[in-house]
């Protein structure tokens, strides 16, 4: 989303710019919040009409390609490929990946586990979705809550399950009597949908039952597939630009990183400091308006 405003914005200004958009994803740019919503309500899933094109002649959209390092002094991205990038300007707008030592994500290795960040795993969600099936949802934040009820309504036959280190859905986000009330109204209108409080993950067990999941409390909840949808981490910015990155890529109120002049970054990655506190914002607006900029 990011990489795709940014796009539209050096365009605005320069038409005839040299852009290279580089992704290790296999799909292009796509309104990704669908990947939670809309999609689930369309019985057949099409991404079509969600993708978001590239403007621009001189602009190249590289896919399946990742980056391995940075190279501030050279100006030169490095490939895992062994190819290379040179850049007058760099925009870092890889987002976030799942945290890979929270207690949410432990057990990302699992094969019954999965995050939902990108299109291929939207098509492997869709595919373990069946009916009678049982899902089970890690962590009630945005992604996890908006996923439960869309995936729970659009298929009633499959039990659905948000598993909540709390009491209440977005309990972090919203006042406590509003995110209590989401979650009645949410139970009380689907059947289907149960919410299953104060559970920290710390364990899992597969059988031929299914994969049992068990809390720190030693409640046990037993599923089908598991999505984790809790912490999230600047893990591959910090493997391109060092541990100044670890925590996003630090930068100014103009999103120019304080690593070095000639890199920005945009999108949840980007962490604003104004010298006393730093933050890091993780919604769809911010990564357009971000880009954009």
């Amino acid at each position: 989303m990011a990489g795709w405003a940014a796009v539209r914005g050096i365009l605005s200004e320069r038409p005839d710019a040299q852009i290279v958009v580089l992704s290790s994803d296999t799909d292009g740019p796509i309104m990704r919040p669908v990947l939670s919503k809309e999609l689930w309500e369309d019985k057949e899933g099409k991404l079509d009409e969600y993708r978001l094109r590239l403007e621009g002649s001189n602009t190249k959209l590289l896919l399946s390609r990742r980056a391995a390092r940075i190279d501030s002094d050279s100006k030169t991205v490095t490939l895992e490929d062994g190819g290379s990038i040179r850049y007058g300007k760099l925009l870092v707008a890889c987002g976030l990946q799942p945290t890979a030592d929270s207690t949410s994500n432990s057990l990302t290795s699992s094969p019954h586990r999965q995050s939902l960040r990108t299109v291929s795993d939207y098509r492997q969600l869709r595919e373990q979705v069946q009916k009678g099936r049982r899902i089970a949802i890690v962590e009630g934040n945005f992604l996890g809550t908006e996923l439960a009820v869309h995936l729970a309504r659009s298929h009633p036959d499959t039990s659905v399950m948000l598993l909540l280190s709390g009491d209440a859905p977005l309990q972090r986000f919203l006042p406590e009597y509003i995110s209590r009330w989401i979650g009645k109204r949410i139970t009380r209108d689907t059947p289907n949908f149960r919410i299953v409080r104060s559970f920290e993950l710390v364990k899992e067990s597969p059988d031929r039952d299914g994969v049992h999941l068990f809390s720190r409390s030693g409640k046990e909840v037993v599923a089908d597939w598991v999505v984790t949808a809790g912490d999230i981490e600047a893990r591959e910015a910090a493997m391109l630009l060092g541990e100044a990155a670890r925590n996003g890529v630090p930068c100014t109120s103009t999103l120019q990183s304080t690593i070095h002049p000639d890199i920005y970054a945009a999108g949840d990655v980007a962490t604003l400091s104004d010298g006393t506190c730093s933050h890091r914002t993780e919604l769809y607006d911010h990564a357009v308006q971000s880009g954009y900029t």
